[in-house]
This record gives C-alpha cells, sequence and structure tokens, in this order.
C-alpha cells in the first residue's frame, strides 16, 4: 500500500501547413502534424530504514524492470473551400487526431493513446445585402480507445482514490446552425441552433453501487465487483438540442456618447451528466437570460456595463463525482450575479 511509482513523459512534434489555391474558386488547406512520445514508469517501495519515526517515509526503486513506452503518431487535416457564387462558398474537411497515453495512477501502467477522426462539411452565405451571414455544418467524430475513472479502495483504509483506465470509444454526429443578421446600423441580431447525437461505441464503466435493479448491462465480475456496458447510451454533457438568440440596439446619444441594451437567451435539452445515467445525475431541460446595459462615452476610451447573468435564477447541473459507495456530488452553475464593469482604454 506505500508503494510509489516514478514515471516521466517527453513530447515532440513537427507540425506544418500550407493553403494552396487550385483554382479561382477553389482553396486547399493541407497540413500535416508527427509526434513523438517516451514514457517511463517504474515503480518505487519505501526504504525499510525510514519506515518508522519518520513523518514521510522516503522511497527507493524496487528493482522491478522500468517500463518504457514510446508512441509516434502521424496526423492530418485536408480542407477545402470552394466558392459557389461571390456570396455563397461550400467547404469540407477532414482530420485526425491523437492524443499521448498516460501514466496510471497507482499502478504504473503506460495506456494507449487515443485517436479521433473528424469530418466536417457545410455551407457559408451572405444574404440581403451582405447583412446576414449564415452558416450550416454538418460534422461526425469518431474517438477510440478513451480512457475513464476508476474509484478503487486504497488496500489497509477506508480512504478511495480514483484512476484513470481504459474505457472505449464514442461516436458524434450533428449539425451546426449559425446567423447573424444587422437589418440596419443600430440593431444586431444573432443565432446558433445545434443538433447533437453522441453515444458510446463499445465502452466499459466500472459500477460501484450496490443496487443494481435487475440492469441486464450491469455485470458481476469474479472479484465481486461490477461493470456496466454503456455502449449506445448518450455520452455525458451532449444534450441533443441546444439553442441561443441574442441582440442588441445602439442608441446614438450624441455628446452623450451609445448606450447599447443586449440580452442573450440560451436552452439547453436535457443531459446527463455521468458516463453511466444515474438517476442523481440527470440535468432537465433548462432557459437562460442574461442582459446588459452597456454605456460608451463620446471619446470611445471609457465604456461602463451594467449586467445581470442569469436573470431567472435557474439551477443546473455543470459536473459532478462520485466519492464511494455511498457518496456522489453534483456541481451547479453560478446563481443570478450582476454587477458593474468598467473598461479603460489608453
Amino acid at each position: 500500500p506505500n508503494d510509489s511509482f516514478h514515471f516521466t513523459a517527453e513530447s515532440a512534434a513537427i507540425y506544418a501547413q500550407a493553403v494552396v489555391t487550385l483554382s479561382d474558386r477553389v482553396d486547399a488547406t493541407i497540413g500535416g502534424r508527427y509526434s513523438e512520445d517516451k514514457r517511463s514508469s517504474l515503480r518505487l517501495v519505501v526504504d525499510p530504514s525510514t519506515a518508522q519515526g519518520t513523518p514521510r517515509p522516503f522511497h527507493v526503486s524496487s528493482g522491478d524492470p522500468l517500463s518504457r513506452g514510446d508512441d509516434s503518431h502521424f496526423d492530418y487535416r485536408i480542407a477545402l473551400m470552394y466558392e459557389l457564387s461571390e456570396t455563397v462558398s461550400a467547404f469540407a474537411s477532414l482530420s485526425t487526431g491523437y492524443m499521448s497515453g498516460e501514466v496510471q495512477a497507482g499502478t504504473g501502467s503506460l495506456l494507449d493513446a487515443s485517436e479521433n477522426d473528424a469530418l466536417e462539411l457545410g455551407l457559408k452565405a451572405r444574404l440581403l445585402g451582405d447583412s446576414m451571414t449564415v452558416s450550416v455544418t454538418a460534422y461526425h467524430s469518431k474517438y477510440e480507445n478513451l480512457t475513464t475513472s476508476l474509484l478503487f479502495l486504497i488496500p489497509e483504509s477506508d480512504v478511495y482514490g480514483s484512476r484513470s483506465v481504459p474505457g472505449g470509444g464514442m461516436e458524434s454526429r450533428g449539425i451546426e446552425f449559425d446567423a447573424s443578421w444587422r437589418p440596419t446600423s443600430e440593431l444586431a441580431l444573432s443565432a446558433s441552433v445545434t443538433l447533437d447525437d453522441s453515444e458510446f461505441r463499445e465502452f466499459f464503466k466500472r459500477y460501484v453501487y450496490t443496487e443494481t435493479d435487475g440492469n441486464s448491462r450491469i455485470t458481476v465480475l469474479d472479484d465481486g465487483s461490477k461493470t456496466m456496458d454503456v455502449s449506445g447510451l448518450e455520452t455525458p454533457f451532449a444534450p441533443d438540442f441546444t439553442a441561443s438568440l441574442s441582440g442588441e440596439y445602439r442608441f446614438e446619444l450624441g455628446r452623450y456618447g451609445v448606450l447599447t441594451p443586449s440580452a442573450t437567451v440560451y436552452w439547453s435539452d436535457s443531459y446527463n451528466t455521468e458516463t453511466i445515467p444515474y438517476f442523481w445525475s440527470h440535468q432537465k431541460s433548462f432557459v437562460t437570460l442574461d442582459v446588459a446595459m452597456t454605456w460608451q462615452l463620446p471619446s470611445r476610451d471609457v465604456t461602463l456595463q451594467a449586467y445581470v447573468a442569469n436573470v431567472t435564477d435557474e439551477d443546473y447541473f455543470t459536473g459532478s463525482d462520485t466519492f464511494s459507495k455511498e457518496r456522489a456530488v453534483v456541481q451547479f452553475n453560478d446563481p443570478r450575479t450582476w454587477g458593474l464593469r468598467f473598461k479603460l482604454s489608453l
């Protein structure tokens, strides 16, 4: 139980990107990144001569072989931008990503690297005499070798610890819509909508609670612990639908400056904050409202703003965690907050 681990990590990478004009309407972006990561892990044991009578025992090498992990990876990005007309363009992007594997706390094991493949397709347009900009993007991402946290009881204690362990993969796909419109020089509006479908692929998570309620996804292992198959379930913090609408209006006050009231409304569908969809980690749909009043002095050097965030004092989950077989906590957003901001430009 008093073992420790000494580990090292070294990373080096080279990256290059170029934009190539293929025609008067087509531009291509080509980029690549080559990464090398070197990791090592060595188990340490307590020096018997320091085990008693010292506030902190001293660790020495256990004599076990040094665990080494050398990873290399090449990632790329290819993107095309095609001007369909003077006001409409289409784009496509294909890219890969890589994150070096970590050293597992408590065991010193070297975990596999995580990988990501991403595809994006979209359209951008300028409408209504260039007063409106609209973009629509469809995306699809696939992740492999993701890790998840494992809650474990530290030997010879009643204290729980947490370490990263292999979990599996996930897939995310959806459509994003963004628009901004300035119908007059005083009024500005913007809106965004996201439709998202994110779910786990083959993914397993340790289940720490005693109750299983006959859940067929939960399997009892030989050591008595439980694991849950979350394949096909929604990923945490991935609402199916989100939307926002913002607006502001500028009042020109002549020698008294400019007064600009603004407001933003945000709507979120329900989501879960945990890999396993516990009843206590479910967040129902909610709406928030932020408002502000900004006064810019005629000199343009001084700006004052009065604001209220979360006007309706809406409560929603921003995080959660499990600390033992009986304890779980959730974190909430900030309550209604108001204040004043002062900006001086020199």
